[in-house]
């Protein structure tokens, strides 16, 4: 096992089978991803938690889709360097690479929503 399906084996409690799932097939998809978008988009998503607790969730959701439509989001909140990466890897890459950066920006967030979910019952069933 890697060490991070090591850490995610210890999340199980908590996380229940459904959230260990999604979480280890992100970090599978991340791990292979040959140009590096994935990542950024799981750093930039990581910014926005880090910068707004829970909420940053949907504030880089919005962000995502904005950049997936061709608008301007606000972003002031990220790493300058991700976010020039990020719009870097959009205007490079071709409609079926956009729809799959967009796609896995959404599974990102509703991923990382459903572990949080989860990481508060566990703490609440120890109360």
């Amino acid at each position: 096992m890697n060490s991070w399906q090591e850490i995610v084996a210890q999340l199980f409690p908590v996380l229940g089978e459904a959230g260990c799932k999604q979480l280890t097939k992100l970090l599978d998809q991340t791990a292979t991803d040959q140009q590096g978008w994935k990542k950024t988009v799981l750093l930039l998503v990581a910014d926005a938690v880090e910068q707004h607790g829970p909420k940053g969730l949907d504030i880089a959701l919005v962000a995502i889709n904005d950049l997936f439509v061709g608008k301007s989001p606000v972003i002031d909140w990220a790493n300058p360097r991700r976010v020039s990466d990020l719009v870097a890897f959009m205007q490079n890459a071709e409609a079926d690479e956009k729809s799959a950066m967009h796609a896995f920006g959404v599974e990102v967030c509703a991923t990382l929503g459903m572990i949080l979910a989860g990481l508060l019952k566990g703490l609440l069933a120890t109360l």
